[in-house]
């Protein structure tokens, strides 16, 4: 790109707003097809729930109620609204949608969009297999949720890089250029 890109900060300007638009648009559309498709978004809590934790400043401590949790499927979903902003933004700033997804960049869109359908799955799946109906409760029990908790994050670590890994040599093997032409 040697020669200069007329309106440049117009275009910057508008690929702003088209961004900010574009992540409602998306996040409105990928929450609405998960739940359609049965995908919890939120857990409800059947009691308020306070936690308690030092506060930001180093004095004191903050009691916070919540009634209602995130999912990872919310989570995933929102880095995939993201995403798919990003690449929004870069389109209208460049005016031109060859230039933004060459074959590299629809490449690593797809493994975004696979990637995150199998960490949708796969949560829902140790979901289930780590939190049976059939499992005790109460006070003996409560330090399960921890050691849950922690082995769930490093079987998802684990398969993310797992995953990233068997992308990127799909993506040498398909003969997907190392680098984008931008």
């Amino acid at each position: 790109m040697d020669e200069p890109m007329r309106y440049e900060r117009l275009r910057f300007y508008l690929a702003g707003v088209v961004t900010v638009a574009s992540v409602w648009g998306f996040r409105f559309g990928l929450m609405s097809l998960a739940a359609w498709l049965g995908i919890p978004l939120w857990v409800e809590f059947d009691h308020p729930v306070t936690v308690r934790w030092p506060n930001t400043s180093g004095i004191g401590w903050v009691d916070e109620t919540f009634t209602r949790e995130m999912t990872w499927a919310h989570l995933l979903l929102m880095v995939l609204a993201l995403v798919m902003a990003y690449y929004v933004a870069r389109i209208t700033y460049r005016l031109s949608v060859s230039a933004v997804l060459d074959r590299r960049n629809r490449w690593l869109l797809a493994g975004w969009f696979v990637f995150t359908a199998l960490m949708i799955a796969l949560s829902r799946m140790l979901s289930a297999m780590f939190h049976p109906p059939s499992l005790p409760s109460g006070p003996d029990w409560a330090w399960t949720g921890d050691v849950v908790g922690v082995v769930g994050l490093f079987v998802i670590l684990v398969l993310t890089n797992l995953f990233v890994s068997a992308w990127g040599r799909l993506m040498r093997w398909c003969k997907v250029p190392a680098k984008s032409a931008d």
